[in-house]
């Protein structure tokens, strides 16, 4: 089992079966971390269940919202990421704004579970990525809470040599699909 996040487009609201996703939609990966433009485009209320695959009985978090609505979102997260991130350059979060703008497609998904079954069980991690969302709450305790979390155990990308690289706050384009941030091969 590996430890990345995947980023996707489908027109559907529901996680697609393997082999589903469009040779269109641009599809992103991460390794070892969760990109913070990423986590930016969700609410706490996208997040829904699924079975595990290896224990159906036990869900599994997943998140998924319309991209016109995780567009907003961003937006109006855009000026906390930039006060508490001064490695995150304008031009790489303007680069992932036009490429979620120019996706033809209804929904935005985050597939969380490679990351967060080396750390945690089902509902453990929905608990975590709960806390993580509460970073962007207006109240300060879920705020506060959020920012725990996130430094207990999802700073190090944004420390050190790694803090002014792009694919720390975008990811990468994957199978493929490579981004404006991407470096030139």
């Amino acid at each position: 089992m590996g430890s990345y996040a995947e980023l996707y487009f489908t027109d559907a609201g529901i996680k697609p079966a393997q082999g589903e996703l469009s040779d269109d939609a641009p599809y992103l990966l991460s390794g070892h971390h969760l990109p913070l433009l990423w986590l930016s485009l969700f609410q706490r209320e996208d997040i829904i269940d699924l079975p595990d695959p290896d224990e159906p009985d036990s869900p599994w978090p997943y998140l998924v919202a319309p991209r016109t609505q995780a567009m907003a979102t961003l937006a109006a997260r855009r000026a906390l990421l930039s006060t508490r991130f001064p490695g995150l350059k304008p031009l790489w979060f303007d680069q992932f704004a036009a490429m979620l703008a120019q996706a033809p497609f209804a929904f935005v998904h985050l597939d969380t579970m490679e990351i967060g079954s080396m750390i945690a069980t089902g509902p453990e991690w929905r608990r975590i990525l709960e806390r993580l969302l509460g970073v962007f709450d207006t109240d300060a305790a879920r705020a506060e809470a959020g920012w725990r979390q996130f430094d207990a155990g999802f700073i190090g990308p944004y420390q050190g040599k790694d803090a002014d690289k792009p694919w720390t706050y975008c990811g990468s384009g994957g199978a493929g699909s490579p981004m404006p941030w991407d470096p030139p091969e």
